[in-house]
């Protein structure tokens, strides 16, 4: 099964066309969480990052969150902030229209006093996880993640993160994983902008994962990711719709497939990268197995035809 652990429902590639892209690239499932306005990648010179200009590009990564301002008339080229409080709703809309092949996280703003609230309700309705954007919200992660990130601990769910550039938005994530062991954190886009003080700490800590989404994702940084990072802490990742984007128009999984099974790994390292991993974390094998059972209870208890 392979399964796209990372795209925003958007107005740009709508429940049923998402479905059709899905499905031309053999994709079977595909997280899904509500939309967001990303800055244009050509903004970030992300192969510079693992220079030694590291440091000044982490600078202008963040320099970045100043500029947000509403923009609700923009073009899907253009950078502007997202909502405080993130519409859950038509992602809710579209899992319980297609349950077989989208699966919802819960996008909460730990500013948001009612976020406790909001990821209860959706983790109750059947939600596998929570999205948090320190970058466009702007919140320290160790301090003001804490809570959410322990409770989603307890129930076995974990936490997607796109990380700010600043260390309070950003590589604290690594304070709150030692405090947290128990709670599983998804670091998008390979861990941008910090890439291998991250990739050196998940080493030792085996909740910290990494997606592989675009637009900032190359060919050649995830070699640099593969060889640096375990197989098992890797996790297929379009970053749709951006990073579906194809130049002539259009949208495709067929480049960031081919990028992760062109990697020189085992084939059983691959199947994990493209799905495995994810069912793994997100415990689908047992969801599916109590679907089994509870079928076959029903199947029991109304008997077959050949009972009549």
């Amino acid at each position: 099964m392979i399964i796209d652990a990372h795209c925003y429902l958007s107005r740009e590639l709508p429940p049923a066309e998402l479905l059709r892209v899905m499905d031309e690239g053999g994709v079977n499932r595909t997280v899904l969480f509500a939309e967001a306005v990303e800055p244009p990648p050509a903004e970030v010179p992300t192969r510079l990052l693992l220079s030694a200009l590291g440091p000044i590009c982490r600078a202008r990564y963040n320099r970045l969150v100043e500029k947000r301002d509403p923009c609700p008339e923009a073009g899907p080229s253009d950078w502007c902030g997202t909502a405080d409080r993130p519409d859950n709703e038509e992602v809710a809309e579209a899992v319980a229209a297609h349950p077989d092949r989208f699966i919802g996280f819960v996008f909460i703003n730990p500013a948001d006093p009612q976020h406790p609230d909001i990821m209860e309700l959706y983790l109750e309705s059947g939600f596998k996880g929570v999205k948090v954007h320190p970058w466009l919200h702007g919140f320290n992660v160790e301090r003001e993640l804490f809570l959410a990130a322990k409770r989603c601990g307890e129930l076995g769910v974990p936490v997607l993160l796109h990380l700010g550039g600043s260390r309070p938005t950003g590589l604290s994530v690594i304070d709150l994983a030692d405090r947290l062991p128990a709670t599983s954190f998804i670091l998008a886009h390979a861990g941008l902008p910090y890439y291998s003080a991250l990739w050196r700490a998940a080493r030792l800590r085996p909740n910290i994962y990494f997606d592989l989404s675009g637009p900032y994702m190359s060919a050649e940084l995830l070699r640099v990711v593969a060889s640096n990072v375990p197989p098992g802490r890797l996790l297929f990742a379009s970053g749709g719709p951006h990073g579906l984007r194809l130049p002539e128009g259009g949208h495709s999984y067929s480049a960031v497939r081919s990028w992760i099974e062109a990697l020189p790994l085992p084939g059983a390292a691959l199947e994990a990268i493209l799905g495995g991993n994810l069912r793994r974390i997100l415990s689908l094998d047992d969801d599916a197995r109590r679907r089994e059972e509870v079928r076959a209870r029903l199947v029991g208890a109304s008997g077959t035809p050949g009972d009549r």
